[in-house]
């Protein structure tokens, strides 16, 4: 499957099915909200939504360069990703992925294999699909 174009316009919907499959005869991929998403081709988006222990700054600190090297190998299927902060703006207090997977249990494999999780840091971890419906223009 093609990826999408940048210039693809959002009447371009009605030439892919309801399951964003191309449909022969067309050149791009439209998001789940009918939005194009350049460079993407779209499988099944899923939110990871992940919060520190509270005692954790030191291990996040000791495992960010393994972590930035694994999500640097999977940026072919991310969206976005960060530390999630605390009020003053900087205090890293958890992290947030929005990424493409083929299914829940490729998530959670991903998931499991990430090297701040597989360091402890993590006080809860959530998982959701994820069905965009606002896009940046």
């Amino acid at each position: 499957m093609p990826p999408c174009e940048p210039s693809s316009p959002n009447t371009e919907a009605s030439h892919h099915s309801p399951n964003n499959e191309q449909v022969p005869g067309t050149d791009s991929l439209l998001d789940f909200a009918g939005t194009c998403l350049p460079g993407k081709t779209a499988v099944m988006l899923f939110v990871i939504h992940m919060i520190d222990r509270p005692d954790a700054a030191d291990l996040r600190a000791e495992v960010v360069e393994a972590h930035r090297e694994f999500v640097g190998g999977h940026l072919d299927a991310m969206y976005l990703g960060g530390p999630l902060v605390a009020d003053d703006g900087t205090t890293a207090i958890g992290s947030m992925i929005v990424m493409d997977f083929s299914d829940r249990a490729a998530a959670v494999d991903f998931i499991a294999d990430e090297p701040y999780n597989r360091a402890g840091l993590f006080e809860s971890v959530t998982i959701r699909a994820f069905h965009p419906v606002v896009t940046p223009s």
